[in-house]
């Protein structure tokens, strides 16, 4: 009875021990693409290629479907504050947080010259929630870079991403 009781402790702190194991941090350097119609003035819908790597190789590349909502806006400053939704098909979900947005330059106008299509470099440096991979990341400073098109003729947001996240 004493050896069964031993054995069961052995077990219980075993699985313990390896409960409260801390996996160590790895970072992965980011690059794909987003595509996105604007659906309002202030919310977008589309597509995101993204691949993590690092020396070891590819950790993660899938695509995915991405929602964006702008949270505010400056007209005078060239700045929108967006949150995104981003969800994979293997049920890798994760959210942005207070992205930040900043027209550099105009790439197109209405028939009437009214500027309509911009140069855009977006910052995204908070991801608090997030499932399965994306549920610890420990840091992200990730651009997003090209063009966001609202002209009559093309409704269309291009974007390329690099920089890097961590995950533990």
């Amino acid at each position: 009875m004493k050896l069964k009781s031993t054995v069961l402790s052995l077990l219980a702190v075993t699985a313990i021990a390896h409960a409260q194991t801390s996996y160590a941090e790895a970072c992965y350097d980011v690059s794909g693409s987003i595509k996105t119609k604007n659906i309002s003035p202030t919310a977008q819908v589309g597509e995101i290629d993204l691949t993590l790597q690092n020396d070891s190789g590819v950790f993660f590349s899938e695509s995915g479907s991405l929602d964006g909502k702008v949270t505010s806006s400056s007209a005078e400053l060239g700045t929108t504050i967006l949150d995104h939704k981003v969800k994979f098909p293997k049920g890798n979900h994760f959210k942005t947080k207070g992205d930040l947005a900043k027209i550099t330059g105009i790439s197109g106008a209405e028939q009437d010259g009214t500027p309509c299509a911009f140069f855009v470099s977006e910052a995204i440096s908070d991801i608090p929630k997030g499932t399965r991979m994306f549920k610890n990341v420990t840091s992200v400073n990730v651009t997003a870079n090209g063009v966001l098109n609202n002209c009559s003729y093309l409704n269309e947001n291009v974007l390329t991403l690099s920089g890097q996240i961590c995950l533990k």
